[in-house]
C-alpha cells in the first residue's frame, strides 16, 4: 500500500505541470485588450464559399522539431478552444513560402465543424510584416477533404508570436 501511495504522489506533479503548460499555451492564444499588449490580431479565411474568423490565434516555435507553427481557432478560452486552421513552417521571416501537404516542410491543414481534416495540397503564404513579436500576411491554396479539392484563401494581421 505504501508503494502505491508513493507512485500516486510522484505522478501528480507531472500531471499538474503538464496541465499548467497546456493552460498557459492555449490561454495566450486569445485576443486581448491588455494595455501592455494593445494590438488585437485578426485571422480570417474563406473555404467552400464560407468566410471564417478565428477568435484565437498565435504563432510559436514548436519544441518538437523545432518548427514555427501558426494556429487559429475558435473558443473563448483554453477550455473551449478548437483548433481550426494551422500551418507548420520553416520560418516566420518576411517573404513568400510555397505550401504543400504533410509531410512537406511548409504545410497547412483545416479542421471543419464535423472534425474532418482538410489537408493543404498546394499554395503559398506570404509574411508581409514581422516585428515586435507581431506578424501579418496572407495565404491561398488548394485543400483536399471530404468535399474534394477546393480553393482556400485568408489573411492575418498583428498575430502575436510567442517568444
Amino acid at each position: 500500500r505504501r508503494q502505491k501511495m508513493k507512485c500516486l504522489f510522484s505522478y501528480i506533479p507531472y500531471r499538474i505541470i503538464s496541465s499548467l503548460f497546456v493552460f498557459f499555451l492555449i490561454s495566450s492564444c486569445g485576443k486581448s485588450d491588455n494595455p501592455d499588449n494593445p494590438a488585437i490580431s485578426r485571422f480570417t479565411w474563406t473555404y467552400l464559399g464560407i468566410n471564417y474568423t478565428a477568435n484565437q490565434d498565435t504563432g510559436y516555435i514548436n519544441n518538437v522539431g523545432p518548427t514555427p507553427t501558426i494556429v487559429a481557432g475558435t473558443g473563448t478560452n483554453f477550455l473551449t478552444f478548437t483548433r481550426r486552421f494551422y500551418f507548420i513552417l520553416t520560418s516566420f521571416n518576411p517573404g513568400t513560402y510555397s505550401l504543400a501537404g504533410v509531410p512537406a516542410p511548409n504545410n497547412f491543414m483545416y479542421i471543419d465543424d464535423a472534425g474532418f481534416n482538410h489537408g493543404g495540397t498546394s499554395g503559398s503564404l506570404m509574411f508581409t510584416a514581422n516585428s515586435n513579436n507581431r506578424m501579418s500576411g496572407n495565404f491561398s491554396g488548394m485543400m483536399t477533404g471530404p468535399s474534394g479539392t477546393n480553393p482556400v484563401s485568408g489573411d492575418f494581421t498583428n498575430m502575436f508570436i510567442k517568444p
